[in-house]
């Protein structure tokens, strides 16, 4: 999961660096909804 936040984070920045503003801006908020989404999963989803 943590690697999963750090590749949205770090494409994030790389957008920036390309004036895109709008997808980095999503790219960081996927990187951070991902652990409330993997917390909510294991909550609500299926049982194993």
């Amino acid at each position: 999961m943590l690697r999963f936040m750090a590749f949205f984070a770090l494409l994030a920045f790389v957008l920036l660096g390309y004036g895109l503003v709008l997808p980095a801006v999503l790219a960081l908020g996927v990187a951070l909804a991902a652990p409330w989404a993997g917390i909510c999963w294991r909550l609500l989803g299926p049982r194993h």
